[in-house]
Formats: structure tokens, sequence, C-alpha cells
């Protein structure tokens, strides 16, 4: 397969698991903990990474504190990233 094409030989599949736990005393009324699942699919260069969480923002400011969905309750919310790794310079030139 020629560099840059997505065929089905993925180099490498992880699953990702997170919760973020906050002390019953620093919760608002009516939120909850946020916790997520999902997958990281690493191809040739690039980083795929599929998930399913209960909250609605992606950055802590945003989901640790303001976090209301009850996961398994049915408040999921679907997200992805993708992410590429760039090189500005030959490889012969890297640092050693």
């Amino acid at each position: 397969m020629e560099e840059g094409q997505m065929g089905s030989g993925c180099s490498r599949i992880h699953p990702a698991a997170k919760y973020f736990y906050r002390l019953p005393t620093s919760r608002a009324t009516g939120l909850r903990d946020a916790m997520a699942a999902g997958v990281d699919i690493e191809t040739g260069g690039h980083v795929f990474q599929l998930h399913v969480t209960n909250a609605q923002g992606m950055i802590e400011p945003l989901f640790i504190p303001r976090t209301g969905g009850q996961f398994f309750d049915g408040d999921i919310y679907f997200g992805f990233n993708v992410a590429r790794n760039f090189t500005l310079r030959p490889a012969d030139r890297f640092r050693k």
C-alpha cells in the first residue's frame, strides 16, 4: 500500500476510558462526574479518536465542572478527534 493511503491494515488500535471523580462537596446540584469510553486508531501518520461521553465540552474547564448528563440513562454524546504528525525538515537532518 502506498504511503498516505488508508486501508484495512491499521497499525494499532487502543481502547481508552476516562472518569473524572469530584468530591461530593465540590459538585453543584444536578451535575455529574464526567466519563468517557472510546478507541484510538493509529494509521500511517494519523490518529483517529472516537469516543462516547456524558459531557458536552472537550476541555477541562467545560467538562469537569459542567457535566450534567447521566451516561447510563442515555445522555450520551459522540465525539471524534483527528491528529496528524507533521515533519518540517527531512529525516536525515533530525538531531540524534
